[in-house]
């Protein structure tokens, strides 16, 4: 096999290149029959993988969509059920805890900010009279 083919396309379009000119030439290479027997069945099994294989990306494809679908779904009836429990229970209510929702405990009142230390008022300087 030729060094430079990489992928795995590359490869399988190779192996059956060879395996058909093995074919046309069998009558020339007998000996060499029931390996390229063994090769197109290879082959033949790996042809079917790779179908199964993009049957199965399609398949894990439409179930990541059902997937995302599902969960926008179900974050939008947790939203809704959310808003019932505070609704239900009221917002101020400590019960809403117990589903993991913060009830409203009022605001937070803000401390005055009292510089660090006193400041004196500044001389106002005035210019010298114009005459």
């Amino acid at each position: 096999m030729p060094r430079n083919i990489t992928t795995q396309g590359e490869t399988f379009q190779d192996l059956q290149q060879l395996a058909t000119s093995m074919a046309a030439n069998s009558t020339e290479i007998p000996h060499l029959e029931s390996p390229r027997v063994q090769l197109v069945t290879i082959l033949t099994q790996a042809e079917a993988l790779v179908t199964q294989q993009a049957a199965l990306a399609a398949s894990r494809q439409e179930a990541s969509k059902q997937l995302r679908e599902l969960l926008a779904e179900a974050r939008r009836l947790g939203n809704f059920l959310r808003v019932g429990l505070k609704q239900h229970y009221g917002p101020r209510s400590e019960k809403l805890a117990e589903f993991k929702l913060q009830p409203f405990r009022g605001r937070k009142i803000p401390k005055p900010v009292e510089p660090p230390f006193p400041t004196e008022p500044s001389p106002v300087v005035t210019g010298p009279k114009a005459p």
